[in-house]
């Protein structure tokens, strides 16, 4: 009976292992991506998965952080007019970011005169204040009910392994061969 129960375990285990690897792996494999500067890798799996999950929250916010970080390279590098625009694209989605708002602020600083920033889009000038609202976007609110809803998936197929494990248990005990 031990025996039977210790192989019960380790198959729920093993399950609750691989339903969680499943919503947890491209996060991570992303923001690892991201994180080691190894921002075309992410690029393409982000856009992957974009376009199955367009909606969702978290691909979006490692989406910005990613532009974030292809802003911050263009500008260590020198190339202002694309970080302006990286960063603009970030000022879009997440306005009420402190660090893009900064930045926008040093790319706006570092032309030389009036009339370059003239000949820029009128987009990448607007909205350089920091802002107060921190109401959150009609999309971030679907991503986040998307991922209520992975969850509540991963909870369901927990509950249903426990149910299969508890069955298996009883029908040893009760049935078990004498």
């Amino acid at each position: 009976m031990k025996r039977t129960f210790v192989v019960y375990l380790v198959v729920l285990l093993f399950a609750f292992d691989l339903a969680g690897e499943e919503f947890s792996e491209p996060y991570q494999n992303i923001k690892s991506y991201i994180e080691r500067g190894n921002l075309k890798t992410a690029q393409e799996s982000l856009s992957d998965l974009l376009k199955i999950y367009p909606d969702d929250a978290v691909l979006q916010l490692y989406q910005n952080k990613l532009w974030i970080a292809y802003a911050d390279s263009f500008f260590q590098k020198g190339s202002i007019n694309l970080a302006l625009s990286y960063y603009s694209k970030v000022d879009k989605e997440w306005a009420n970011n402190p660090h893009v708002k900064s930045q926008i602020r040093k790319c706006l600083n570092n032309f030389k005169s009036v009339s370059e920033i003239q000949r820029l889009p009128a987009k990448m000038i607007e909205n350089t204040e920091p802002t107060v609202s921190t109401i959150p976007s009609e999309g971030i609110l679907s991503g986040l009910e998307e991922i209520k809803d992975q969850i509540s998936n991963v909870q369901w197929i927990a509950f249903l392994n426990l149910g299969i494990l508890s069955i298996l248990i009883g029908y040893s005990v009760f049935f078990r061969k004498r």
